[in-house]
């Protein structure tokens, strides 16, 4: 993601996010993820035309709309972690191991999990 995406982007999230449902619809699975690549939209209403296509019924439809949501808030995330020079960004998007990592100085701290301790 460059800059000029996370603007297009954070500016849909902003504009969509009151119509965004609090509930999920649909429990995940592959087979309904596998219809519609929720990466391919940064548009709802781009999103909202290829499901017309599709015969999803209205909590699959739900879901689809609620994980595009949260994966583009993800995307802009990522971004923002990004901008800080001791963030690492993964650039394998296919590995699911990890997406960034953190330069520590304290070599003694995990960046993950990192917890505040009692000096």
């Amino acid at each position: 993601m460059n800059r000029e995406e996370f603007e297009k982007v954070s500016a849909e999230l902003k504009r969509v996010a009151s119509d965004m449902p609090p509930e999920w619809g649909a429990v995940q699975n592959d087979e309904l993820d596998d219809q519609v690549d929720v990466f391919a939209f940064s548009a709802l209403a781009d999103l909202d035309r290829e499901m017309d296509g599709l015969c999803l019924c209205e909590k699959d439809r739900t879901y689809v709309r609620r994980r595009w949501y949260i994966a583009h808030c993800a995307r802009c995330d990522e971004y923002i972690f990004c901008l800080n020079d001791r963030v690492i960004h993964n650039s394998d998007i296919f590995d699911k191991s990890w997406d960034i990592r953190f330069e520590v100085k304290n070599p003694n701290r995990n960046a993950r999990f990192c917890q505040q301790t009692a000096e």
